[in-house]
């Protein structure tokens, strides 16, 4: 059986021995990922993001968890519990398990065929014959080790195979003394219908809880314009993000709801760029991405607050701050961080369908990396700029437009601006 996916390195596919998190919020091998950025890589080979061997923090989580899938391999090892004696009859060419004994009752004398594999025996039929007859002793026929070995590679892992006899071998070969032949059968078929039933319903919940932790939370903070934000949140909603909508929460959220409950916050200004928002307001949405992960998109106003000494404590989340005056103008977005989950259903270049307003970004600090170019926003010409998890802090997107401001309000009219919005909400998410 492959060892788990999320034990195992996505370069290498091998075992975690040494569990790094790099900037993009992945997690790998650290001499893998110190080879791959050595080779003079810089973005990481999973999520194409800009990575850096300073930004790679140890995982004492995963490598916890590595040791003890390492532990319950190791156990599984030793099938047969208590007197895991093996005798072996010479007379007979058959190997005998004795198992435990809890009850002292005397147990049935069972022949079981040649099974290809010593653990498909132990882990299937030893537990169920524990339980069915509390001590028995297994026989396994070795006839057929005369015959030509099949590769490990390609064993059959069934209880028995084509050319061998069933399970209920014959009377002279099945000696029970205590007279429960029939009950023993019974149980047998019991004890596989019950894990049958139980396989399905771990199966089934696995299933409901994948569909579960699919769907997002998101916090929206805008002005007052519910119906021409309704787009917006349609498509959030759509995409499986439930969006709690704030009206004019830019300017007057104070910490409720609790940011932290949600998987990300979405700060869209619209018609309040003079107002600031309360301070604790500002710092229940830090506490909530640098310490539970919680994702932060901002659209402008986002840097000209901030530009304005207003949005203090919420500076320390900016990935660019406006370095002149903004402007309204059509825009051409062009894609220059390749593959980027954001830009998913999004032409490389496109241009905006009306006018908006836009801020002129300057160098993107705190770690981010440009995802997109704006070409009329001289002179740094930045568009979209994003930042992945680093340790236990959320994702942040920042958008130089300012697209639901004054008369231009476009998620009813720009579908790949709305389109582009949903994916950096949905990545700022974890939901891609």
């Amino acid at each position: 059986m492959p060892d788990p996916v999320g034990l195992c390195c996505p370069i290498t596919q091998e075992l975690f021995v040494d569990p790094v998190i790099a900037e993009d919020g992945q997690t790998y091998e650290r001499a893998a990922i110190v080879r791959w950025l050595q080779n003079g890589n810089q973005t990481s080979p999973i999520s194409r993001a800009y990575i850096t061997i300073a930004g790679l923090r140890p995982v004492f989580a995963i490598k916890q968890q590595v040791e003890e899938y390492k532990n319950r391999q190791n156990a599984s090892k030793n099938v047969v519990a208590g007197r895991s004696t093996i005798e072996i009859d010479q007379a007979q060419k058959s190997s005998v398990f004795d198992l435990p004994n809890p009850n002292n009752f005397n147990g049935a004398e069972v022949k079981l065929p040649y099974c290809t594999d010593d653990h498909a025996v132990g882990a299937v039929q030893g537990p169920m014959y524990t339980q069915a007859h509390r001590q028995t002793r297994l026989h396994r026929e070795t006839d057929a080790l005369l015959q030509t070995p099949t590769p490990r590679g390609i064993q059959d892992h069934r209880i028995c195979t084509s050319n061998t006899r069933p399970i209920h071998v014959p009377q002279r070969s099945y000696q029970c003394r205590s007279n429960c032949c029939e009950t023993q059968k019974r149980c047998v078929l019991c004890c596989m219908f019950i894990t049958a039933v139980l396989l399905c319903a771990i199966v089934g919940g696995t299933l409901n809880a994948k569909q579960k932790s699919a769907h997002k939370r998101a916090l929206l903070l805008s002005d007052d314009q519910s119906a021409l934000l309704q787009p917006l949140i349609n498509r959030l909603q759509d995409s499986g993000i439930t969006t709690t909508y704030v009206q004019n929460g830019t300017a007057t959220y104070s910490g409720l709801p609790d940011a932290r409950v949600f998987d990300v916050v979405i700060l869209i200004t619209g018609d309040l760029k003079e107002n600031d928002m309360p301070i604790s307001g500002q710092l229940a949405i830090v506490n909530a991405q640098q310490f539970n992960g919680t994702g932060v998109v901002m659209t402008e106003w986002a840097a000209y607050h901030v530009s304005k000494n207003r949005w203090q404590t919420l500076s320390q989340l900016l990935l660019s701050k406006q370095t002149m005056n903004g402007f309204t103008n059509t825009l051409t977005f062009s894609l220059i961080l390749n593959n980027h989950p954001i830009w998913t259903g999004l032409p490389k270049t496109f241009i905006t369908a009306i006018q908006m307003d836009v801020s002129r970004l300057g160098v993107p600090v705190n770690g981010a990396s440009i995802l997109a170019n704006c070409t009329e926003c001289a002179s740094k010409k930045i568009g979209v700029v994003v930042r992945p998890r680093v340790g236990v802090d959320g994702r942040i997107v920042q958008i130089a437009h300012a697209g639901h401001s004054g008369g231009n309000r476009v998620w009813a009219v720009d579908d790949n601006i709305t389109t582009m919005m949903v994916n950096a909400v949905r990545w700022a998410a974890k939901l891609i």
